[in-house]
């Protein structure tokens, strides 16, 4: 009997170990089954419907909260874009198609389910997906994180008091591949940008003009978005189904910006907008004359002047210098407004018993993004 008791002694440690690691086992085949589950609901969901009610609200509180965990920041991008932008979403989870922050409870076991949908870009040659937008194609990755508390279990994990199972499937904006069903497939022909009255092809760092896409095959709900973060597109408008305008303030970014259409099934469509920098002219200036003791508003004519909105109101920058008798006087323009690309409007303040007689004035308006130019002019001070 007592060799019984000794053995039963010896062995209680492997046998609980063994019921720890059973019991561990079970969790995770739970959390496999909860992961494949959800999964399995967004290959199923029509492509429509996968953004619907995923405000940008819910977005951020999804990161924030779920903080990616395993899912890989350097695989994807704009993920912040991939909200519901239709207006009609609610904040919260409860009109979400695809909840961003989910429980289940399996065996007195609570499951957390975070799902991610962001974008890659897949490779024509290679079926690749990566951030690089020049790849190719932009499809959905949608990334189901399971965790559950690491009381349930000796898992290790990079979360804090917390196991994890990542589970993750792509979802073609352009063509399902689940039911290999076609999207609707717009195409963009080509551009216009208007800024002040002046419609032409030009955007500059800042810079918020109307933007006009002309092509084929626009949706109603149709969205435009950017590959450049910083771009701001207000609602859209004039959707004619072969053209739309939407107010977009470029970045500070010059360079190629990506702008892609996308239509609320998930056909999408993509030109590349060159920002560039500005090359102002300065030809003209009125009027001729300075008065002394007062404010003087003085017009300069010229080209491509413009004002910046994004991220912040900047308007062009006017340096004034008046030569007479020998002597030259700097003047700060001040109340400086850009009317039409080719003219602008500053003023001056100039004291009392300055000078009377004839001057030179020179005048170098400066653009947000630091082009110049500069134009010397006679005027009469009295």
């Amino acid at each position: 009997m007592l060799l019984l008791l000794i053995v039963a002694i010896g062995t209680a440690p492997f046998f609980f170990k063994a019921l720890q690691r059973t019991a561990s086992q079970g969790t995770r085949q739970s959390a496999v089954t909860v992961g494949a589950r959800r999964l399995e609901y967004v290959r199923g969901l029509d492509l429509s419907l996968l953004l619907k009610g995923r405000t940008q609200a819910d977005v951020n509180a999804l990161t924030a909260v779920g903080n990616r965990g395993l899912v890989d920041l350097g695989s994807d991008v704009l993920g912040a874009l991939n909200a519901d932008t239709t207006g009609a979403a609610a904040a919260g989870t409860a009109d979400d198609s695809v909840p961003t922050i989910a429980t289940d409870t399996v065996n007195n076991v609570v499951f957390t389910t975070y799902t991610y949908i962001d974008t890659c870009y897949r490779s024509a040659t290679d079926g690749s997906c990566t951030p690089a937008a020049a790849n190719g194609t932009p499809i959905y990755r949608v990334s189901v994180d399971v965790t559950w508390p690491r009381s349930n279990d000796s898992c290790a994990s990079a979360r804090t008091n917390a196991c994890e199972y990542v589970v993750t499937t792509l979802r073609d904006k352009n063509q399902d591949p689940v039911f290999n069903r076609n999207i609707s497939a717009p195409s963009l022909s080509g551009y216009t940008t208007t800024y002040l009255g002046t419609t032409g092809s030009s955007m500059h760092p800042g810079q918020k003009v109307q933007l006009t896409l002309t092509g084929a095959n626009f949706a109603s709900g149709a969205r435009v978005t950017s590959n450049d973060a910083g771009d701001l597109f207000d609602a859209v408008g004039g959707n004619s189904g072969n053209g739309l305008n939407v107010p977009w303030s470029s970045s500070a970014s010059a360079g190629g910006h990506l702008i892609r259409l996308t239509n609320p099934d998930g056909g999408t469509a993509a030109v590349t907008i060159n920002v560039t920098r500005s090359t102002p002219t300065v030809t003209g200036l009125s009027p001729v004359t300075i008065s002394q003791g007062r404010t003087n508003t003085f017009t300069v004519t010229g080209a491509d002047f413009y004002a910046a909105s994004n991220p912040n109101p900047v308007a062009p920058t006017v340096a004034v210098v008046v030569t007479a008798a020998g002597q030259s006087v700097p003047f700060s323009g001040s109340n400086v407004t850009v009317s039409a690309i080719n003219r602008l409007t500053f003023d001056i303040t100039v004291p009392n018993y300055y000078y009377s007689g004839p001057a030179s004035m020179q005048v170098t308006v400066t653009n947000p993004d630091g082009a110049s130019a500069t134009g010397t002019y006679t005027e009469t001070v009295n």
